[in-house]
């Protein structure tokens, strides 16, 4: 790998681990504060990747890389039936998961319990959806897919591109591990399982940036919707069969991904 390119990653993910990291440490000292405003530091930490971004792209890259990154972020154009699978599949994912669980002795889920957070339970729905998107959306894609991939792909190709973003993006997130309701609670199986569900969120995520040629909208945007529709008050089995499908449809992200060929995620 080019001597330019490690820097930029380095500074890149050494800004963002640096910026979320501080922002998570009052939370991870206090076991986590469900209910009380210093939870809110959960949402600014998912800043890190947009800021390591900005960071590198302006130290490094110098006037021609913010503009590269920036130009990332506004691209915009792909078929309306992409923009719908975004938007809509995970909750179509989670509706036809309900509709199966009862079948294996699940239990059917709130409804009412959408777009709102046991973690944030204060929070008016529309301000935690648009929260999720500003936060996790944007502030994670800018980082992951508008610039550490496009790196990774000019260098290995889109499959090996996607297995290190996700590598990264998995350390990324231990900090949440001393806080986060959900994945404080998990043992080492369910760790494991949550890698490779992040894995499969990662391959999707890839394909919906490459319907932009590296646009960061489209990644933004279903990472948005997968949060606020699989981060819900599920029962396991719904659950389960709401992982399994976004193994298989990650699978399917993978081998079109192979397809491409080393073709990077700007020139797909």
């Amino acid at each position: 790998m080019p001597r330019k390119t490690i820097l930029l990653v380095i500074v890149f993910y050494g800004a963002a681990l640096a910026f979320s990291w501080i922002a998570w440490l009052p939370l991870a000292l206090a076991g986590g504060a469900v209910g009380t405003p210093i939870q809110l530091l959960h949402f600014l930490g998912g800043l890190g990747p947009a800021f390591g971004a900005l960071t590198a792209a302006a130290v490094l890259g110098g006037k021609q890389g913010a503009i590269d990154l920036w130009r990332r972020i506004a691209q915009w154009r792909a078929g309306l039936w992409v923009y719908a699978a975004a938007i809509a599949g995970p909750f179509a994912i989670l509706v036809a998961a309900d509709t199966i669980a009862p079948l294996f002795g699940g239990v059917c889920l709130e409804w009412s319990s959408l777009f709102t957070s046991g973690e944030f339970p204060g929070l008016f729905p529309p301000v935690y959806v648009a929260a999720v998107l500003v936060f996790y959306g944007f502030g994670e894609e800018i980082g992951w897919r508008g610039f550490l991939a496009p790196l990774f792909d000019a260098r290995w190709g889109p499959v090996a591109s996607t297995g290190l973003v996700s590598v990264l993006w998995a350390l990324w997130h231990l900090p949440l591990f001393w806080f986060s309701p959900g994945m404080s609670a998990m043992g080492i199986a369910g760790a494991a399982g949550w890698y490779f569900s992040l894995l499969a969120g990662a391959a999707l995520l890839s394909w919906f940036a490459r319907q932009t040629k590296g646009g960061v909208l489209l990644p933004a945007l279903f990472h948005a919707t997968m949060d606020l529709a699989f981060v819900t008050n599920a029962g396991p089995i719904t659950a389960s069969i709401v992982g399994a499908a976004v193994t298989i449809l990650g699978l399917g992200a993978i081998g079109w991904s192979w397809r491409q060929g080393r073709l990077s995620i700007a020139d797909a």
